[in-house]
């Protein structure tokens, strides 16, 4: 059977889920780091963006909710690709599961990015652009707060789902670097959600030396 190509970089969070999907379910796909093909990669996906894939047949598959969607379906077991994906007949419940993923990869995604970087040294600071991407933040936390006190998982009381992976993937970043002690104590339904997620079979390998910040740094 021939094989698929994952091109993905551990310097970004949008692959994260789908290398993590690969390894845990052994599927028939070569993880390659695009920093180690730039050439290929750029050859093969002129819009440099990661993740991308090919899958066996040749086709081509960019941006990360439609690589997710399609690596579970390569499952072949309808009820845990239901768990993951969830279900077209239950409409409320199938658009709860595209809000959640469209959510975390734009506006969630970006706005951490914006708030992160800048204290990680990728990009400079700018102390207005900083406080915005804060202030974007703490109302994207308040909701999240507010729905994982009210149930388990983003989507439901039981089990996780793609909704919940792609939203975690973001929420790393911020996590290992900004979101310390002082943070995680005043946002408790996040913080022992994105534990369950970090502890869960399907990412857990992905994050064994995962460390928290211990607080957010200082402003440069």
């Amino acid at each position: 059977m021939a094989q698929g190509t994952l091109y993905w970089s551990d310097r970004y969070v949008r692959p994260i889920i789908p290398r993590a999907l690969i390894e845990h379910f052994q599927l028939n796909f070569k993880v390659v780091d695009i920093f180690e093909n730039e050439g290929k990669f750029s050859n093969e996906f002129p819009l440099l963006r990661s993740p991308s894939l090919i899958t066996p047949d040749g086709t081509q598959i960019t941006e990360a909710m439609a690589v997710n969607y399609y690596l579970i379906k390569q499952l072949h077991d309808p009820q845990l690709e239901k768990q993951l994906l969830g279900s077209f007949d239950d409409v409320e419940t199938y658009a709860q599961m595209l809000r959640w993923q469209s959510l975390a990869n734009t506006d969630f995604h970006d706005q951490m990015a914006n708030y992160v970087k800048p204290y990680v040294g990728m990009v400079p600071f700018d102390d207005i652009a900083v406080q915005k991407a804060w202030k974007n933040l703490e109302t994207m936390f308040d909701v999240y707060e507010n729905i994982l006190k009210k149930q388990h998982y983003l989507i439901n009381d039981t089990h996780i789902t793609l909704a919940d992976l792609m939203t975690f993937a973001p929420l790393t970043f911020g996590m290992r670097n900004v979101l310390g002690d002082e943070w995680r104590a005043h946002h408790p339904n996040i913080t022992r959600w994105f534990i369950d997620i970090l502890q869960s079979p399907i990412v857990k390998n992905s994050f064994k030396d995962f460390q928290f910040a211990a607080k957010e740094p200082a402003r440069p």
